[in-house]
């Protein structure tokens, strides 16, 4: 079953966002990555399940890294609504029908980002199903983390983005692949 969007969510994915308060990298919940979770405000208005949430690799500080828009309707369903990788370790492939010049294009751990309008079907306001099939490159490359995360800012249009501080490499020194 496709869950239903709010009518208003091709403006809030539009719209001048800040965060509601600085993310903070939760180093315990993931044996690969840092994350965080925070809720975004729009005009003044923190609103209810329209959140940012990001992961970092904490053994690749070079890349695999991935920051995500997302509306989320309970703890079980959270649903992507646009999201930028920073050099994977996977490849994404997209589907025969787009977007436009991108059809069946492969990512081979190369950085991309699924926008919200390849994603989004508006007459049936859900998302297309596959967790966001369609990617476009992002060009140019972020060279590091901090120009990841700032293209993610003006990517999703969150205006204080600089408020993320870097997650503590440190933590990570003896992390082993399991």
């Amino acid at each position: 079953m496709m869950l239903l969007l709010p009518d208003d969510i091709a403006e809030l994915v539009g719209s001048e966002k800040r965060l509601a308060a600085r993310p903070k990298w939760d180093a315990r919940s993931d044996p690969r990555y840092f994350v965080f979770t925070a809720p975004l405000v729009v005009a003044n208005v923190m609103m209810g399940g329209f959140e940012l949430r990001a992961k970092v690799s904490r053994q690749h500080l070079d890349r695999d890294a991935l920051m995500q828009l997302e509306f989320v309707k309970s703890a079980r369903e959270r649903i992507g609504l646009a999201r930028c990788q920073w050099r994977p370790f996977e490849t994404h492939t997209n589907k025969n029908w787009g977007p436009p010049g991108h059809e069946l294009r492969a990512f081979h751990g190369a950085s991309h980002h699924h926008t919200f309008e390849h994603n989004y079907l508006p007459d049936e306001r859900r998302m297309r199903a596959g967790s966001l099939p369609a990617a476009i490159p992002i060009h140019p490359d972020p060279t590091s983390l901090s120009g990841f995360i700032a293209f993610c800012g003006e990517c999703f249009k969150i205006s204080d983005i600089n408020l993320l501080e870097m997650p503590d490499a440190n933590a990570d020194l003896f992390w082993v692949e399991k």
